[in-house]
């Protein structure tokens, strides 16, 4: 400590020969590890490889954002956040690793929560590369970006494909950045890179090998990097740097560093302060991080004790839970009779002791408890959810033959869940239920066939196994049976088939097909029109939760069919799909706010609710701003604009005027570009 304040006093002392373009000086990096992906298999290395590169950051002097695990939202947060502090900086630095994918040359990073069932869905779900790229665009010196995220992509085997005019390419792109960015993937365009058996990625790997080498470089530093990676695979893997840089050399690591004396000049002065601020900063972070340590531990005693109590509870209502068996010795229940008394006490909701009693009787060969035990640890009843454990008891029940277990086993394998994503694996175990007489496993065959997913696409099985869930009751195989015939999906388009099916659906209370039905009074297909029968069935599916029946209300008030024109019962419900996420309910809010339709005239909250609509990429949104923008209100048009800008998309001039300037940032900002 007293050599601490030493050089404290020394740096205090020194401070006013400091230049102060040196004190702006910033060297800045956001490090992103994506692991914990929720639609696709667990990536083992991620969150490890930016733990260990944002620690070398540091050591470099790198004032290190890190994060893991991000979504969707989370992630563009991220890269907006980070993208001010970089304007500010000399060298910013991003490192992300996780899953990317290219589609039709165009590059995008996966957030955590991305399920990209079809090909349209990358836009909506993913991150374009270039809001990476924005995100460094502004720093003075060095815009890196490193990715190792050039992995074997899991989404596309399972992705629906609408245009064969859209291509998906193994690896990434190659890019063309600026002047001044360098962009590093893990594995050249076109190629995919290994995850690596150890804690990381080789290409990770390799970078925390030479990142701190001293006097090297940056260009050095990446051939360095790619001669490690590919000694490292046997040349299966080769690494790229695309970009260029200013005449000037860039180092990581300060060259030729030298100890200070007393005649040392300014840049000397410089680097002690800075060695200092970072020693300082370092110690702040370490009592920051203990205090964070310190109260985590404490929860996590809160809740061991409320388990310890919670289980001592249920052993001792366990030990007294009367036998009921006359053959079983020393009250000792049979495998059945435990089954039966842990049911009971779930449905008193008694979690902790149920899973003890299904945990006995399924260590006892019964299937029915193996299939409980899992949905409790897939819900998190009475245990704490684990999607692994989940999979493995659901697994062992379909091994004794268990209907409800094969297919949860089926449903593990097709969405990943505690077991790598496997269509194929997951369509064969749907058969084998299915051929129990399962109906849910019916219908999952059913859309299977209708998709094309882990099967060829056979519209005439889809109607096949979609008929045969639907006679046995199964609400979402006659929903599915509607539209089957509506489109004339394997068989003649017969409106008339549909509504009946629609109707079947929706009298068991489904409320995807109450909204069907509603569209076909509202259409006149295959039954008289009627707007009264529409809005009926629409607020039906609405009062179930359905986001885009409640916008049909909505919409349904604003013009006036089938109930009087009512422009606040029209923002009432076009509010309510608004804030369940519905994009189309977002646009038509700004337009009431923008209009004065229903709600008091405010051009900002109007647009907010645009600026939401955009930010889900909604097309209609886009395309009005990019074709009818004086169609809204000039104010509007200023208060979008300074959305835009404090998001760090735009740059002009608030004047709302929608010039190239601001149809590129409105695009930017939908992920259009």
């Amino acid at each position: 400590m007293a050599n601490l304040m030493a050089r404290l006093v020394l740096a205090v002392s020194l401070i006013f020969v400091v230049l102060p373009e040196a004190l702006a000086a910033k060297r800045v990096a956001l490090v992103i590890g994506n692991s914990g992906y929720q639609h696709a298999s667990h990536l083992p290395n991620p969150v490890n490889d930016a733990a260990d590169i944002a620690a070398v950051l540091q050591r470099l002097g790198f004032d290190v954002r890190k994060e893991h695990d991000l979504d969707y939202r989370a992630m563009r947060r991220a890269l907006r956040d980070f993208s001010r502090l970089a304007a500010r900086a000399e060298f910013a630095v991003v490192f992300y690793a996780g899953h990317g994918m290219e589609v039709n040359k165009h590059n995008y990073v996966i957030p955590v929560d991305a399920e990209l069932k079809s090909d349209l869905d990358v836009q909506f779900e993913a991150v374009p590369l270039d809001l990476v790229l924005h995100a460094v665009d502004g720093a003075q010196k060095l815009k890196l970006v490193l990715l190792d995220a050039c992995r074997n992509n899991p989404f596309t085997a399972s992705m629906k494909m609408t245009s064969g005019k859209r291509a998906i390419g193994r690896g990434l792109a190659r890019v063309e950045p600026g002047v001044g960015t360098l962009v590093s993937y893990a594995a050249k365009e076109g190629t995919t890179a290994d995850d690596g058996a150890g804690r990381n990625s080789p290409y990770t790997a390799a970078l925390l090998k030479h990142l701190e080498e001293p006097r090297l470089e940056i260009n050095f530093l990446f051939r360095k990097v790619r001669d490690s990676v590919m000694a490292a695979t046997n040349e299966r893997q080769q690494p790229f740097t695309y970009g260029s840089l200013p005449g000037e050399k860039i180092y990581l690591t300060v060259p030729g560093a030298r100890p200070a004396t007393a005649s040392s000049d300014s840049s000397d002065l410089q680097q002690q302060l800075a060695a200092l601020r970072e020693e300082l900063r370092q110690r702040d972070e370490s009592i920051s991080q203990f205090a964070e340590l310190k109260t985590m531990l404490e929860r996590q005693q809160a809740e061991f004790e409320k388990l310890k109590q919670q289980t001592e509870k249920a052993k001792q209502k366990l030990a007294n839970v009367p036998s009921t068996s006359q053959s079983a010795p020393d009250g000792v229940q049979t495998p059945q009779e435990l089954f039966t008394i842990a049911n009971a006490e779930a449905k008193k909701g008694n979690h902790v002791l149920a899973v003890e009693l299904w945990r006995q009787a399924a260590l006892k060969d019964h299937a029915g408890a193996m299939y409980n035990l899992g949905i409790a640890y897939e819900r998190g009843e009475g245990v704490e959810k684990n999607p692994s454990e989940a999979f493995r008891w659901f697994s062992n029940a379909a091994d004794k033959g268990d209907r409800d277990g094969l297919f949860k086993t089926g449903e593990a394998y097709h969405h990943g869940r505690g077991v790598g994503k496997n269509i194929n694996t997951a369509f064969d175990w749907y058969r084998k239920a299915a051929a129990k007489d399962h109906v849910a496993a019916m219908h999952s065959i059913a859309l299977m066939y209708a998709d094309g997913s882990g099967v060829s696409r056979d519209y005439k099985q889809a109607l096949r196994w979609s008929r045969k869930a639907a006679d046995a009751g199964h609400a979402s195989s006659m929903n599915l049976l509607g539209v089957i015939y509506r489109r004339g999906l394997g068989v003649s388009r017969d409106d008339r088939e549909s509504v009946h099916w629609y109707r079947k659906a929706a009298e068991k209370g489904l409320a995807s097909a109450m909204y069907n039905l509603g569209n076909m009074y509202e259409k006149g297909a295959g039954v008289s029109r009627s707007y009264k029968e529409a809005v009926s069935w629409y607020r039906k599916a609405a009062e179930g939760g359905l986001a885009s029946a409640m916008y049909n209300v909505g919409v349904m008030y604003l013009n006036g069919r089938g109930v009087d024109r009512d422009y606040r019962e029209a923002v009432h419900w076009t509010r309510k799909a608004a804030d369940k996420g519905d994009p189309d309910a977002m646009h038509n809010l700004g337009a009431m706010y923008d209009r004065g339709h229903g709600v008091a005239r405010d051009h900002a909250e109007a647009a907010r609710w645009m600026a939401r609509a955009l930010e889900q990429g909604h097309d209609f949104s886009v395309k009005q701003m990019a074709s009818n923008s004086r169609a809204w209100n000039r104010q509007f048009r200023r208060e979008l604009q300074k959305i835009l800008r404090d998001e760090g998309y735009y740059k002009g001039s608030i004047d709302g005027a929608f010039g190239s300037g601001t149809l590129q940032a409105i695009r930017r900002y939908a992920g259009k570009n």
